[in-house]
């Protein structure tokens, strides 16, 4: 060894740690981590949360058919004077759909009401005759054969006024039947005819 200072001796191997030590503790403060930079404040927007209460809904594909369908036809001939319906229209029941120029018609039912009228005044008459045969035979006065050719005639009359009447019911159809109403409600699917159209019977119209 040597001597060092006021005479003390160090041992060269505590020189060497004492230098290590330093060395080490230089580079932990060499390595040390600088402080990072403070973040800049960022704005933030709340809002209140409430309960609410949502439907619960069921998304579905199909087909939509028809409970009810039918193809409306003229029940009478006639030219079209009115289409009042298109396609794609709701409509209810009763409502007016076409209506054709029933005048023809209308004439004949007015023929057929008078003949209607003059049909149940033959019929009146001839009860009356019934009835005066009836009288007269049971006083003698008119033979059987007589009063048998009387009841017939009667009975004739009879139904002379129930033709005449069936002819004046078909007349006033055929009348009513040149409006062609919807027989239910419902959307219209295709229209037919058009204005200035001649439909004959059974023909669709609707």
């Amino acid at each position: 060894g040597h001597a060092v200072g006021h005479g003390m001796q160090i041992p060269g191997h505590l020189v060497s740690i004492v230098a290590l030590a330093g060395a080490v503790a230089c580079a932990r403060a060499e390595a040390a981590p600088s402080p990072a930079p403070s973040a800049e404040p960022v704005a933030v927007t709340t809002v209140e949360v409430t309960e609410q209460l949502f439907p619960k809904t069921t998304l579905l594909s199909g087909s939509v058919v028809a409970h009810q369908r039918a193809e409306v036809a003229a029940d009478t001939a006639g030219k079209v004077l009115e289409a009042r319906v298109e396609r794609g229209q709701v409509v209810k029941k009763g409502e007016l759909l076409v209506r054709l120029d029933t005048r023809d018609s209308a004439l004949g039912a007015a023929e057929a009401s008078a003949a209607l009228a003059a049909a149940r005044t033959q019929e009146q008459h001839a009860r009356l005759e019934c009835q005066r045969s009836e009288k007269l035979l049971a006083q003698r006065v008119i033979s059987r054969s007589e009063h048998d050719r009387q009841q017939a005639a009667c009975e004739a009359s009879v139904a002379s006024t129930r033709a005449a009447a069936a002819r004046a019911a078909r007349a006033g159809k055929q009348v009513s039947d040149g409006r062609i109403v919807a027989p239910f409600s419902g959307v219209v699917v295709e229209r037919s005819v058009s204005k200035g159209d001649f439909v004959a019977p059974g023909r669709p119209v609707v």
